[in-house]
């Protein structure tokens, strides 16, 4: 299927958005989120949209989300987009910032 910016994807199997909330206590990745995304990819999925990665850890939407929001995690987060792109898999990603919805036990 190819989409209107030229981009061809492999097939109509497609994973949508769900909450994974598998990352660490202190919000940052988990193996958990690698080998999730490589069993999709592994599975024949042509294109993977992640669950919520949030962009700022004092403004939380939910525990157990991951937070992406300067190079601590660069080991793991190459690790994870090789996977969720693995066997020509396309992955959108979703980032998230709550804003004055965060909750206030969850955010500083």
């Amino acid at each position: 299927m190819t989409l209107f910016s030229g981009s061809n994807i492999k097939n109509r199997f497609f994973k949508s958005a769900m909450s994974q909330a598998l990352g660490t206590r202190y919000h940052d990745f988990s193996p958990a989120l690698v080998t999730l995304y490589k069993t999709w990819t592994d599975g024949g999925t042509g294109l993977v949209v992640t669950g919520i990665f949030m962009i700022d850890r004092n403004a939380l939407g939910e525990s157990g989300y991951v937070v992406i929001e300067d190079e601590r995690d660069i080991k793991m987060l190459t690790q994870w987009a090789e996977a969720g792109t693995k066997n020509g898999t396309f992955m959108w990603m979703q980032l998230n910032h709550p804003g004055k919805q965060s909750p206030g036990t969850l955010s500083k």
